[in-house]
């Protein structure tokens, strides 16, 4: 796919969840090219590696954004940390640089809840809100949805603390040419 806004950075980022992975592919921080939940019903980490790789072939992303789930509040499993690993190389050998955003930062760059992160995308990028699941209560299980917002979400973070260094550069500039 060819660059629609080339001086824009094209970022693909991607969320396993138990059934397979949610992905957004955005090109700059306004533009939202394609999304979707994929399925991996057998080899899950196999399956989800190849679909990776076909999402970087289709898309040719500048940056890969991946949960980092070294922090102390992920929760993630043995399986899923492996995946997240099998995905960071393939990435790299197709020369696509990686990025990693942990859940604190997509709290710090959003609000606390997940049901409000989700809204506050769909109402962005608004050919997400037929996905939008209702909020959910104690008792219910994470929508099949979700991976998608929140794939969205480590992308949205992405930019979020890139603008905000950028600006801060660009503080430091104009300080500089008063000193």
């Amino acid at each position: 796919m060819d660059y629609i806004l080339p001086e824009e950075l094209r970022v693909l980022a991607i969320d396993p969840s138990t059934r397979g992975l949610g992905y957004a592919i955005l090109e700059g921080p306004h533009r939202l090219l394609d999304w979707g939940v994929k399925q991996a019903p057998d080899d899950k980490n196999a399956e989800c590696v190849r679909i990776v790789k076909e999402l970087i072939e289709q898309y040719r992303p500048h940056v890969l954004v991946l949960e980092n789930v070294e922090g102390s509040d992920s929760r993630r499993r043995t399986r899923v940390r492996e995946l997240l690993q099998a995905i960071r190389e393939t990435a790299r050998q197709k020369g696509v640089k990686v990025m990693e955003e942990t859940p604190e930062r997509v709290r710090t760059a959003f609000t606390p809840k997940k049901d409000m992160i989700a809204a506050a995308l769909a109402g962005r990028f608004p050919e997400l809100a037929s996905r939008l699941p209702k909020p959910r209560t104690l008792t219910m299980p994470e929508h099949s949805a979700m991976p998608v917002f929140d794939a969205t979400a480590f992308a949205m973070t992405f930019f979020h603390f890139r603008e905000r260094k950028q600006r801060l550069e660009e503080w430091k500039t104009i300080r500089s040419a008063f000193d």
